[in-house]
């Protein structure tokens, strides 16, 4: 039986070890959450090729033949790669025999694509598909067979049909003139890795040779390559004559270049190993190379080292100062590709570059510490295609999804092919290194991390690892991906800085929209390839384009000739879009936008903020006689204050709007959760409050003080004359105790005047704020502000805001304070003065006579607890991370519930003092009650009265003595949680003159 009681007793501990671990992994230790989709495996049929025009072709052809064979109906082409050395008769397949024959014209053009089978090669080639046939309809061309493709296969050893040994085709015809179409080749581009040109000489002449194309006009274009490497071996081979045996099939080709990122200067060294003296040296000499050979190169996308630049040039707006010491860059890429091996040398050279532009002295140029880089190898997931992830596996042994147990055990495995574990301890080094360099005491650290990567999904893992650990950081990427913006992943990627060459559209605005019919991109690429597609169909735009958008496309292809580098754009991840922080330089793509579109706007917003006056002069009663205060003569005063408030908002909203306009300052916006502004408009509206409640705290009390000299001790007021203690109209018949409670409200009323509370307002600040500011200095937080005018305003708000809200808090404090010792001190001199004894008819009197003074005063006074909260809380509010990365760090937070503590616990104490001197009151009417009582002759109308007096104390409900839910200091705390608190604020608004 002992035994079975121990072992019972284990059963609560172990669960709730459970739900402790359970708590801790899913509060404290985010796991890493993948969203790579599900990669089938290729199968290898044969059956008719089915495919949508927005389907990978590839794919499509793989999953449509039977392994082993090719069929009839598919040509065979050596392109030099190893194949046979006998073939037969080359020839398209019969599928297109008929569409030739009566063609007069065909444009060949050949795109090569990434030919890899994991997720991110068959989605890029569907968005690079779904983009070159929508630039194709754009200009005219629509397909001939929108439910299928045919293919040419690639003579090899190997039989099967594979990624890598078929080209997908697909015919275009003019919607116009049936005699002119587009024959489209899909190649992989791994496939002519080596030597491209020379693949491509082979398969053009392939279709040159090919009879019935013999009478028809053919012109050969190539979109691609896919990769820089790519482009780097067609120029080797442009720079190596001995490899260059074409003849003459490749003469006339244009090369378009829409993916390639690769800056010419090293694209140069790195191919042939000669030295440029710029750019656009390099860019000449490649272009002279490919002329050589009558090839033109377009390239039509920005290089990686014009986003990088741009990138520094961002950071710097945001005030990363990499010529500090105290700042420094962590740059985390990818190192299994050149492209993510290049940029650490890329920012080195870049900032270098920046540097000497500012005059920074070579010997000072020392960067090489500042700038961090850690590595990763991509597929971090481990998906791998034809192996679905964990989440979809439909084992019947699987654990759940909804036990966190599952979740815990499958943590980050230092085993198996996933590198969640890596990604882990990347997060501690770097947090590690951080650490490392904030303990010199130079104020050094970590102050951008920049995740650079060529899969989507990997970036997106580092990005959840770091942000955990770098919340103030400033994280930034390149190339723009719709997939940034998707609901599930925007916690992580919200806020990001990304440079891209393009948008997801080229609608420049309503007239100009060069996009036409085709919704926006996936990615910049798609948009890259569609205006590639444009640029090399050019002899289209004049008879399919509007004359707006024909003119827009030729000034772009004439800065294009002159040698004008395409400007880098620079987003950053809203909630819903990517906003554009900077204008380009070309006419094709969208300008930034504006907040307010010319004086029409303006006129539009002054005549609705207008209107809204005129209707709430003519609804509202109080408003209607408050302004017709003003207009009498004492009343100028007001008008002064009220016209120099409206000055200062007009003032303050065109500032915001004229620098949120601007590309270098912090754009305008509400919703997305980018922009400083909506929190400085709540702290400005804050300061504007704070100046009101003020001088609502005046006149409400001076209100008061009117109210209870005149009901309760019936003093004479004169205008510009001090109170005297003699100011009464029944001196004569006054008790003792009359007198005295008079005097103590008298000489309260001058302690409470505002030119006493100055004085102690300002010690109690001398204090508090360098308390304040000495905490918030542990870790001071960060504002993700950006611009030179923007953080100014941003400050000088904030400061304004900050302090009025510490004067209103220590104002109400001070009030209070001061309210709740006349509550002591009269209780007490009354309790004494009772105690002499006296006439008890006047001693109920001047109970009575405390308590609804101090229930007549409490009323008001309490109320102004209201006032700090309601400012504590839009300074709150400016905070929220819905308007953009703000962060409370510990120190921050522990000064703003300081602050609101200070002002409700004065409340709170001065609701006790109040009860404590109800409480008094009913013992001393008590007592009265007993003297009367034993009394020889005890007079039954004095029992009565003391007893009435009794019941009136102990049913107050008026000010401090309200029930506790419906009590100011109760229904202030529910201001910040918003509710039924609402309720009270409108209420209390409305008894307080709104």
């Amino acid at each position: 039986m002992g035994d079975d009681k121990d072992k019972g007793s284990l059963l609560p501990i172990s669960t709730v070890a459970v739900m402790l671990a359970a708590f801790g992994v899913t509060m404290f230790v985010q796991p890493f959450k993948g969203s790579r989709p599900f990669v089938p495996e290729y199968r290898e049929s044969y059956e008719k090729v089915d495919a949508r025009l927005w389907q990978d072709p590839f794919q499509a052809v793989l999953d449509s033949l039977k392994a082993g064979a090719a069929g009839d109906g598919a040509g065979q082409v050596d392109i030099g790669n190893g194949g046979p050395k006998e073939r037969r008769e080359t020839r398209f397949t019969s599928a297109y025999l008929e569409k030739i024959e009566d063609t007069k014209k065909v444009e060949v053009l050949a795109v090569m694509v990434p030919g890899g089978p994991y997720f991110e090669d068959t989605e890029g080639r569907m968005r690079f598909r779904y983009a070159l046939l929508s630039g194709l309809k754009r200009v005219g061309f629509v397909s001939d067979d929108a439910l299928h493709v045919e293919f040419i296969k690639i003579a090899s050893p190997d039989k099967k049909i594979t990624l890598s040994n078929i080209i997908p085709i697909e015919w275009l015809e003019y919607e116009k003139d049936k005699k002119e179409s587009v024959l489209v080749l899909w190649i992989n581009d791994d496939t002519f890795e080596g030597t491209p040109l020379s693949k491509l000489a082979h398969l053009f002449d392939y279709i040159e040779k090919t009879k019935k194309l013999r009478r028809i006009n053919v012109r050969f274009k190539v979109i691609g390559p896919a990769i820089s490497g790519r482009l780097g071996e067609m120029v080797r081979e442009v720079s190596d004559n001995k490899t260059a045996g074409w003849g003459k099939t490749l003469d006339g080709v244009k090369i378009y270049s829409p993916w390639a990122t690769v800056d010419n200067a090293r694209l140069l060294k790195e191919a042939t190993g000669e030295m440029a003296s710029d750019e656009n040296d390099a860019r000449a000499k490649i272009k002279n190379k490919f002329r050589n050979h009558k090839i033109t190169l377009i390239r039509t996308i920005g290089t990686d080292a014009a986003l990088v630049k741009e990138l520094i040039e961002e950071l710097k707006r945001r005030r990363v100062d990499l010529r500090s010491k105290k700042s420094h860059l962590l740059l985390v890429a990818e190192w299994d590709t050149f492209y993510g091996r290049s940029f650490k040398n890329l920012f080195n050279e870049a900032l270098k570059e920046t540097l000497k532009s500012d005059g920074v002295p070579d010997n000072k140029i020392d960067i090489d510490q500042r700038i961090h880089f850690i590595s990763y190898l991509r597929g971090i997931d481990g998906s791998v295609p034809g192996e679905k992830g964990d989440q979809d596996k439909k084992d019947g042994n699987a654990q759940p999804k909804s036990d966190p147990l599952s979740d815990i055990k499958k943590l980050e495995q230092p085993v198996g092919k996933s590198q969640y574990d890596y990604l882990r301890r990347l997060a501690a080094a770097t947090y590690e290194l951080n650490e490392n360099l904030r303990a010199k005491g130079d104020d050094e650290e970590i102050k951008a991390i920049g995740v650079m990567g060529s899969d989507f999904y990997d970036k997106y893992l580092v990005l959840q690892a770091l942000r955990q650990q770098f919340p103030d950081a400033i994280f930034f990427t390149t190339d723009l991906d719709a997939r940034f913006l998707h609901p599930d992943n925007i916690k992580w990627t919200r806020n990001v800085i990304v440079a891209s060459n393009f948008n997801l559209s080229l609608r420049k605005d309503a007239v100009v929209d060069v996009q036409g019919e085709a919704p926006p991109f996936r990615d910049n690429y798609q948009t890259s390839v569609f205006l590639t597609v444009l640029r090399a169909f050019k002899d289209k735009w004049t008879s399919n384009l509007d004359e707006d958008v024909v003119k827009c496309l030729s000034q772009f292809a004439d800065e294009e000739r002159k040698g004008k580098a395409l400007s880098p754009l620079i987003f950053e991840i809203g909630r819903h879009k990517a906003v554009c922080l900077t204008d380009p330089s070309d006419t094709v793509r969208p300008q930034r936008e504006q907040t307010v579109v010319g004086i029409r706007s303006y006129v539009r917003t002054a005549l609705v903020i207008a209107l809204g006056l005129v209707v709430l002069f003519w609804t509202s009663t109080r408003i209607n006689n408050y302004v017709k205060q003003l207009c009498h003569a004492e009343g100028k005063y007001k008008i002064v204050a009220v016209g120099g408030v409206l000055l200062l908002v007009v003032a303050f909203g065109y500032a915001v709007l004229r620098i949120s306009n601007r590309a270098d300052e912090e754009p305008f916006s509400v919703l997305e959760g980018i922009s400083i502004w909506p929190a400085e408009i709540l702290r400005f509206l804050a300061f504007l409050l704070s100046a009101l409640f003020l001088y609502l705290s005046w006149s409400s009390r001076e209100a008061n003080r009117k109210l209870i000299n005149e009901k309760l001790f019936r003093i004479k007021e004169e205008p510009d004359r001090p109170l005297q203690a003699n100011d009464t109209n029944d001196k004569p018949g006054e008790t003792k105790q009359g007198t005295r409670l008079r005097d103590l409200w008298l000489d309260y009323v001058s302690r409470d005047s505002d030119r006493h509370r100055v004085l102690r307002v300002i010690i109690i600040l001398i204090f508090y704020v360098p308390l304040c500011g000495l905490i918030i200095s542990f870790d001071p937080p960060v504002s993700p502000v950006r611009g030179g005018i923007s953080p100014w305003i941003d400050l000088g708000v904030l400061s304004f805001s900050s302090f009025s809200l510490v004067v209103v808090i220590f104002y109400v404090f001070d009030v209070t304070r001061c309210c709740r010792r006349f509550i002591t001190t009269a209780s007490d001199n009354i309790s004494a003065l009772h105690q002499s004894g006296g006439d008890i008819r006047d001693q109920v009197k001047n109970q009575m006579t405390l308590v609804r003074l101090i229930a007549i005063r409490t009323d008001t006074v309490g109320k102004l607890i209201f006032y700090p909260f309601i400012v504590w809380f839009l300074m709150f509010a400016s905070r929220f991370d819905y308007f953009d990365n703000w962060r409370t760090p510990p120190g921050l937070a522990v000064v703003i519930f300081l602050g609101a503590m200070y002002a409700w616990s004065s409340a709170f104490l001065l609701r006790q003092s109040a009860e404590r001197a109800r409480t008094c009151a009913v013992d001393r009417l008590k007592d009265l009650l007993l003297i009367n009582l034993g009394d020889k002759k005890p007079s039954p109308d004095l029992t009565k009265h003391i007893e009435a007096a009794l019941d009136e104390v102990r049913s107050m409900r008026q000010g401090a003595f309200a029930p506790f839910t419906q009590h100011p200091i109760v229904q202030s705390l529910l201001v910040p949680f918003g509710g039924v608190s609402g309720i009270y604020l409108v209420d209390f608004l409305a008894k307080m003159n709104f």
